[in-house]
């Protein structure tokens, strides 16, 4: 399935969280830049912007916050996040 897999995750996908950022990882990332996804990267050293993080507690922590933020919103294509 490769690329048509990453291309369905990135559709279905409200956030993406990236570890480590290989190839495969990558594609996804491209595909999330692609369908204006919201990434977070823990521990990627990638050339596309993304959200920074150190540990999958941070990526969680802030999954969890975009939520809250959506829940209240009432356009969520307007969230800073």
């Amino acid at each position: 399935m490769s690329h048509a897999r990453n291309v369905i995750i990135t559709q279905t996908a409200d956030i993406l969280i990236a570890i480590d950022g290989r190839v495969g990882t990558q594609s996804e990332i491209a595909f999330g830049h692609i369908y204006r996804k919201k990434i977070i990267g823990i521990r990627c050293n990638i050339p596309l912007p993304h959200i920074k993080v150190s540990t999958p507690e941070e990526a969680i922590s802030l999954v969890d916050e975009y939520f809250r933020i959506l829940e209240k919103s009432p356009n969520p294509s307007t969230l800073n996040f």
